[in-house]
């Protein structure tokens, strides 16, 4: 294919940031106004410039021990050492992580030197001069300005100036019995000012985010805003009835066999009250039952928790046979009733919200453009006393930058981006091509490009709503049109045996459309292993609550599924740059780890690797594999990715000359493990692929089929960057950027080639691009609008949708496999899954108990 040559420099470290990228052949490079882009557009950033860096040194200390594993109690300790057990020291006050870190812009007098120890409290704390005792930032701004390479002198600057920018909001926190309260999280501050109870014992909270980012040139402090679930404060009874949503206390009567005390004792365990009457607050360690029942030895005598506060604090108990709290260790538990406990404001909720509550949930942490902007630079209840202010304002102020001589602008950065035009979009010959508007297009009047015959299929019916089974079944006949050559069986069931419903039936059918009650998801897990493990039949399920008056762009979506899991394609994309790369084999690759939910400790993690195999990159393959849980590198990575090579081989009659490979979910402090581990194992996969074919003759001096070149890219969006059209121009309905946009200047990395793309068009609130780093480029080394376009492109193949998605299809794909993954355990939950109380871990039991996709579904896209 010429004019894709890289130059290979992607191996051997970033490629060079020095000048505008050349056109293939050596000419200019793309101009504003080609075919490539429609124009730029100017956008405001969420995003402050560090106008100037710190002035001042500052001495690196170690805290030994770390203090706590609570990180907001351990900077309220070092806090108090600063503030009243040796104020004299700490003139002006250092700076700490809440770990091991602390960093003053002074040497500190301490007791032994260069260390000393001091007792706070109930703590013991040492601070020891560290190996590398000052940090000062010539060293960062020489990398920012491209001079020097990062260190971990540079990494050290980063995070005192991450240290630096919070420090000020880290000490606002309010104290008991304030009107307000400000919550500290690990990169933004949360308050209870506007806050929304949403049931569950749950609360939101809204907060602002700030981390500082290197780009080239300069620094810049990312601020946007933020949401966290917060345990409801309050009575500790009124938080339980609304945990279990009853309404009458006597619901708290509760064994401690019952389902909702066991339900309790999940949500309340580590969770922070005030106990009356001495107000000290205890953390809950475990629920009793009957707490004013409970037995205790007393002055050499047993008595009860009732009659010790009787007789202790003159405090008569209304609910004896309610539950109660534990605290202290197993060996001397001590028990409060339940009615004596006030659950402390602002206690985060680690878990993963009740998938029930996660409509509160978006609709409370979606805002318009505009709100967002506003937020990020006037704050949060600035007119509310304790509210929180933009941290924009408050750098003004802040007594840690003001001491480190460091500025910082107020008003947010503005930069120059552009607009990648989309691809045409082909249907049947006899319709033509659409191009895309505003990301979206729809299928009215259309016919798929190329449609497969649905025979011998059937629907069985959890519902027994016959007249709705029938409307959906005659609707979807009319909907399909090409697709459909007979009609369906139709069976109705209980659905106590899903194995047994499907074999009832006459044959086997090559697919079934499964229609469940809403709230179905165990029989949805039933019927996802039976069908895809264990029986290999292509399946679709759909809920009642769609069906009583199915929209066309439902049917037409489930049609879409349908099609396409049968192994027809909808619609392909054309464009100059796809043209180009289908002028030789190529592969598209796909790749993500999947974890367990918040709080859950003792599951695997699963990864997944999905692969184009066709010429229009719209069909993918897919293998799961499983591994300790919380490990964000892809452990079998090589040996999938030899069976992905050597299949797409297979199917395009011939190695591929290039892999572009999309990795997701890795953050940027993996960025180098997955080129010390990650790339190494693909690339040893292509070597060892290679070899194989040189062995068999496929390679030789005749053909000079060369080594498929490997492009590596992270696609994140767990980041806070945000674009707003600058005064609305440019604006699509929404408020937001059209899809398309894509920026680069002005924000972009030190260290690796990377660009942002807001590939989808707005539907509410405000969209949030993706991150493109590029960690190696043996392709498009010298031509990188060629990948972004190509990753544009790629955001119009996900098959089960009519508009532009926000990440590439392939990407898309490889996590809805890691999401079917808990289909393939048979019954491996309940007495067999190892309860949250016991954290130990065995991988070698998930991986027996994993079963494998049923071959006959190995070529389809069954993950839709």
């Amino acid at each position: 294919m010429s004019g894709y040559r890289g130059d290979g420099r992607g191996r051997g470290g970033p490629p060079s940031r020095g000048g505008p990228p050349s056109r293939p052949g050596g000419g200019q490079p793309p101009s504003r106004g080609d075919a490539y882009r429609t124009g730029e557009l100017d956008v405001v950033v969420n995003c402050f410039r560090v106008t100037r860096l710190p002035t001042k040194r500052y001495y690196h200390y170690d805290v030994l021990p770390e203090t706590l594993r609570n990180r907001s109690r351990a900077i309220e300790i070092i806090d108090r050492l600063q503030s009243h057990v040796a104020p004299q020291i700490f003139q002006p006050k250092a700076i700490h992580d809440g770990r091991a870190n602390l960093f003053s812009s002074r040497q500190l007098a301490l007791s032994n030197g260069n260390s000393g120890n001091y007792d706070v409290g109930k703590y013991n704390i040492k601070l020891a001069l560290s190996a590398g005792q000052t940090i000062d930032c010539s060293e960062l701004n020489a990398m920012l300005n491209g001079q020097t390479p990062p260190s971990s002198r540079t990494d050290t600057a980063t995070t005192l100036l991450q240290l630096l920018i919070r420090a000020a909001p880290n000490l606002m926190q309010a104290g008991d019995g304030a009107e307000v309260h400000n919550v500290r999280g690990a990169r933004a501050y949360y308050t209870d000012v506007g806050k929304r109870p949403i049931g569950g014992g749950l609360e939101l909270w809204q907060g602002l985010f700030q981390s500082a980012r290197t780009s080239i040139g300069h620094l810049l402090i990312n601020i946007d805003i933020s949401m966290s679930a917060m345990i409801a404060g309050g009575n500790l009874i009124e938080v339980a009835m609304d945990v279990l949503n009853v309404r009458n206390q006597r619901d708290l009567f509760l064994s401690k066999d019952h389902h909702n005390f066991k339900k309790l004792k999940n949500f309340f365990k580590n969770v922070f009250v005030r106990v009356k009457p001495s107000g000290r607050k205890k953390q809950i360690r475990d629920l009793q039952e009957f707490a004013g029942e409970y037995k205790f030895n007393k002055d050499n005598g047993p008595t009860t928790v009732e009659r010790h506060f009787s007789e202790v604090y003159n405090i008569s108990l209304k609910q004896p046979k309610m539950f109660g709290i534990a605290t202290g260790s197993k060996e001397r538990k001590v028990v409060y009733p339940a009615e004596l406990c006030i659950v402390e404001a602002g206690q985060f909720y680690r878990k993963k919200v009740p998938s029930e509550l996660t409509k509160s949930v978006v609709d409370f942490a979606t805002k318009t453009p505009q709100e967002r902007l506003h937020i990020i630079n006037n704050g949060i209840g600035v007119s509310h006393p304790g509210g929180l202010a933009a941290p924009a304002l408050e750098y003004e102020t802040s007594p840690f930058i003001q001491d480190a001589g460091m500025m910082v602008s107020a008003a947010p950065l503005t930069i120059k981006g552009n607009v990648i035009v989309p691809p045409q979009l082909a249907f049947s010959p006899n319709v033509g091509a659409e191009n895309p508007q505003h990301g979206k297009w729809n299928f009215v009047r259309k016919q798929f490009l190329v449609p497969i015959i649905l025979k011998r299929w059937a629907v069985i019916d959890y519902v027994h709503n016959q007249p709705m089974t029938q409307n959906l079944v005659q609707q979807l006949m009319q909907c399909f049109a090409a697709l459909v050559a007979e009609q369906p069986i139709i069976s109705q069931s209980t659905g106590y045996n899903i194995e047994g419903d499907i074999m009832s039936l006459p044959g086997k059918p090559t697919f079934i459309l499964f229609i469940l009650r809403q709230q179905a998801e165990e029989t949805r897990q039933q019927i996802k292993y039976t069908c895809d493990v264990k029986l290999g039949i292509l399946n679709q399920c759909v809920r009642e609550g769609k069906l009583a008056n199915p929209s066309n762009q439902y049917l037409n979506n489930v049609a879409l599924k349908i099609n396409a899991r049968l192994g027809g394609e909808n619609s392909i994309p054309r464009s100059q740059a796809l043209t180009e790369l289908q002028k030789t084999r190529f592969m598209i690759v796909g790749a993500d780890v999947g974890h367990p939910g918040a709080g859950v400790r003792n599951q695997p993690s699963v990864t997944s690797v999905v692969w184009s195999w066709d010429k229009h990159a719209i069909k993918y393959k897919a293998l799961t594999r499983v591994q300790s849980p919380r490990t964000e590198i892809i452990n079998d990575l090589r040996g999938m990715m030899k069976i992905a090579i050597l299949d797409n081989a297979n199917r395009l009659q011939g190695p591929p000359d290039r892999i572009l490979f999309y990795r997701d979910g890795v953050s940027e402090g993996e960025f180098q493990k997955v080129k010390d581990e990650e790339i190494i194992a693909v690339q040893d996969a292509i070597d060892s692929c290679y070899q194989l074919w040189i062995e068999k003759g496929l390679v030789n001096s005749k053909n000079k089929i060369p080594k498929p070149k490997l492009t590596f890219v992270v696609v994140g969006k767990r980041h806070h960057i945000r674009f707003f059209p600058l005064h609305g121009v440019g604006a699509d309905s929404t408020g937001n950027c059209p899809a398309g946009f894509m920026a680069e200047r002005g924000i972009q990395s030190p260290t690796a080639r990377d660009f942002y793309l807001q590939s989808h068009g707005g539907l509410k609130g405000t969209s949030r691009p993706a991150h493109y780093t590029v960690l190696r480029d043996d392709n498009f080394n010298t031509i990188p609008h060629v990948l972004q376009e190509l990753s544009f492109i790629f955001c119009h193949c996900y098959a089960s949708a009519t508009r532009s998605v926000s990440l590439p299809a392939p990407t898309y794909y490889a996590d809805k496999v890691c999401a079917r993954a808990k289909f393939h355990y048979e019954r491996f939950q309940g007495s067999e899954s190892i309860s949250s109380d016991d954290e130990t871990f065995d991988l070698a039991v998930w991986q027996t108990r994993f079963k494998s996709l049923h071959n006959d579904l190995i070529h389809s896209m069954y993950f839709l």
